[in-house]
């Protein structure tokens, strides 16, 4: 283990070039080039980022899956989720894409509960022909 009193002027590259001009690592203290292996990886969820439960809020705007087709046909991806030329561009955020994963499980939940309760609608007024 590695501590020092004063991290800020810590910065690790493993298998990297480093140049204390590049601006690419800015607000990282760590660099891989190859990748790392590992098995587990525990990602802190900021305050500041929240987490997805705002799904669940009565406020909450739940698209229409009209809306969710018509935002697909013409931009190719789902809905606040990044493009994969965005992603190419800026890298993936593990926490950050681990939120939006998990808000679109409870848009996907709140969609199969809206579709239950029609179906009993319609075999109800089936049941009462």
């Amino acid at each position: 283990m590695l501590f020092l009193n004063d991290p800020s002027f810590l910065k690790l590259g493993i298998g990297i070039k480093f140049d204390k001009n590049a601006t690419a690592y800015d607000g990282y203290r760590l660099f891989v080039k190859e990748g790392i292996r590992t098995e587990k990886v525990k990602v802190d969820i900021a305050t500041s980022n929240g987490w997805a439960d705002f799904v669940f809020e009565k406020r909450y705007k739940l698209r229409s899956l009209a809306e969710v087709e018509a935002f697909i046909q013409k931009n190719k991806h789902l809905p606040d989720v990044p493009s994969e030329k965005q992603l190419q561009k800026e890298g993936l955020d593990l926490g950050e894409m681990q939120k939006i994963q998990m808000q679109k499980i409870e848009e996907l939940t709140l969609y199969i509960i809206e579709l239950e309760k029609r179906i009993k609608t319609l075999e109800n007024s089936k049941t009462q022909k």
